[in-house]
């Protein structure tokens, strides 16, 4: 079922994308060439900004879940599936769902926002835009109950992230990588219990934030060579 579901999302998110890319130009849409240092550094600057509070927040809510019966009873839970299916859907969402729910909807917007007038009206519908994309990340995700909430932040800061960069490769390969990494973390979790899991992420997330500041440092360096 979820290599089937992965298919589905690959199939729409291509289509959409020919249609993009026959309407906009590639840097509209978010495609810029980076060196292979800088897209690392960007990758895992995401992560850390975006995925990294997502995965506490989750650790928290599971530990308030146990000791409040009502959470548990209105939260949800995703279907079990191999590694290979794990890996299958974490790739479809990592290039369909930034796709559909982000690049799709900010140009639209854009398109849109060339008509509002006055600094006041394009900071509100910047706010209205920001809520209903994230609102629509999350409305697929609505399986998992009130547990969906944990998710909210980086709904958000995905989205901020993209109109702040106009760059959405970094916020593909970010959400691929998360997705994966939490398929073998859930298995950890299931077998050794929560601490182990949540021992293992954070030591992924130590060397993607090392690897960001870095990567952050190099590229200040040769800023600064060049600007001597």
């Amino acid at each position: 079922m979820a290599l089937k579901y992965s298919l589905v999302w690959l199939l729409v998110a291509v289509l959409t994308w020919l249609a993009l890319w026959g309407a906009e130009q590639s840097s509209a849409i978010g495609i810029r060439r980076l060196p292979a240092r800088s897209l690392v550094g960007a990758v895992c600057a995401v992560f850390c900004l975006a995925e990294v509070p997502m995965f506490g927040l989750a650790v928290v809510w599971n530990l308030v879940g146990d000791r409040v019966p009502l959470l548990t009873a209105y939260s949800g839970s995703a279907d079990r599936s191999s590694l290979l299916a794990d890996a299958a859907s974490s790739l479809a969402a990592g290039v369909s769902e930034e796709i559909i729910v982000l690049v799709l909807p900010a140009l639209v917007a854009w398109r849109l926002g060339r008509r509002l007038t006055g600094p006041r009206l394009r900071r509100v519908g910047l706010v209205v835009l920001v809520l209903a994309m994230a609102a629509l990340r999350l409305s697929y995700h609505l399986e998992y109950g009130v547990s969906v909430l944990p998710l909210l932040p980086w709904a958000i800061i995905s989205v901020l992230l993209y109109l702040r960069t106009r760059t959405v490769l970094p916020l593909m390969i970010a959400h691929a990588s998360y997705d994966l990494v939490l398929a073998v973390i859930n298995r950890l979790g299931s077998r050794y219990g929560l601490t182990t899991a949540a021992a293992s992420f954070a030591v992924v997330a130590a060397a993607a934030f090392f690897t960001a500041l870095r990567q952050a440092a190099l590229a200040e360096q040769q800023q600064q060579h060049i600007a001597s």
